[in-house]
């Protein structure tokens, strides 16, 4: 697993998944993104802000956003270390991140068991 902060200064370090829960748990404010089985054929991409998380991924040539609510319009975030506009629908609680990584390396059921919007 990828991990990527970005404050103070930008690094990237390839961590064990086992590794990569741990750093999830002692972020405190951070920002960070973390994606699994980057350059593979099924890749989730986890972004983790001060207190709300986002996850995207990569199935069968698609990207997906995970849904979290039927909501309109969109809010600021921290997304790797900038403020960002997002999708309302598409900001998940920050301990919905470490679920979905608990969840790893079943990747087939991280897709089956949440609700996953196509990006246009």
């Amino acid at each position: 697993m990828k991990i990527e902060t970005f404050v103070p200064e930008y690094q990237s370090r390839e961590v064990s998944l086992e590794e990569a829960l741990r750093v999830y748990q002692t972020l405190g404010k951070t920002s960070a993104s973390f994606t699994w089985n980057d350059c593979g054929d099924e890749v989730l991409t986890l972004s983790v802000g001060e207190d709300h998380s986002t996850v995207t991924l990569l199935k069968d040539r698609s990207f997906y956003d995970l849904e979290h609510a039927e909501l309109p319009g969109e809010v600021l975030i921290e997304m790797d270390g900038s403020v960002v506009e997002y999708p309302r629908a598409l900001v998940l609680p920050r301990e919905k991140g470490l679920e979905i990584l608990n969840i790893l390396p079943d990747f087939d059921r991280v897709f089956e068991s949440y609700t996953w919007k196509v990006q246009d």
